[in-house]
């Protein structure tokens, strides 16, 4: 069996600055890029209150207006451990099936406007006797399981391959790499403190540390 199809019907427990997450799902994502969140544009590293925002929409099945709550959290939680911890929930929640590559001779989107959420669940509730609620709140990694099996029935080109071998979709090779982008970038950020504290992180001319290049995890200089 595909070990992204058996790991996406288990998913573990997970907290993130003392909340207890529900799976990821497609209503969990689509808040998240309304918002700009940098744990879904990878843009730049969370802060604190990024982490506590993500927190409080991954905890419920509830659009989230108010996000006053649970300041007192960030006095008491590392950073860099709560963002492992978000990586990991996510990681867990997001075993979609791998996709063939698609090229100009074969599928595309169609120039389709609507967000991908979107797309996902309006196929889910046409196709299948699921809910419209359990479309928007199963976990991220079944729903593009059911999508993507309702693609390869209706279409005569199939889309979800088994092996390591097989080339990958763009768009998750990418999200691959930029969650191993994101724990290499926090562990320079780790890496930074700890020396900043033995007083072996390099110094400017006025005596000031020097900044970190998130992009090539050293000393800016």
């Amino acid at each position: 069996m595909d070990t992204q199809f058996a790991t996406s019907h288990y998913i573990g427990e997970h907290r993130c600055y003392g909340l207890r997450l529900k799976p990821y799902c497609l209503l969990h994502s689509l808040q998240l890029e309304t918002l700009g969140s940098p744990l879904v544009t990878l843009a730049s590293m969370p802060t604190a209150s990024d982490l506590l925002i993500a927190a409080q929409i991954c905890a419920s099945h509830e659009i989230i207006i108010d996000f006053a709550k649970h300041r007192w959290a960030r006095l008491r939680h590392n950073v860099q451990t709560e963002h492992l911890r978000f990586l990991d929930y996510y990681d867990n929640c997001n075993n979609g099936p791998r996709l063939y590559q698609r090229n100009s001779s074969g599928y595309s989107n169609r120039g389709l406007r609507a967000p991908w959420q979107q797309i996902i669940v309006t196929a889910l509730i046409m196709q299948t006797s699921i809910t419209l609620d359990q479309a928007w709140t199963m976990p991220v990694g079944q729903a593009l399981w059911y999508y993507h099996s309702i693609s390869e029935q209706l279409s005569p080109h199939g889309s979800i391959i088994q092996t390591d071998d097989d080339i990958l979709d763009e768009q998750a090779q990418l999200e691959y790499e930029a969650s191993d982008l994101c724990r290499d970038r926090i562990a320079a950020v780790m890496e930074r403190e700890q020396r900043m504290k033995a007083g072996t992180w390099p110094l400017d001319e006025r005596g000031c540390p020097l900044p970190l290049d998130l992009d090539n995890l050293r000393p800016k200089l």
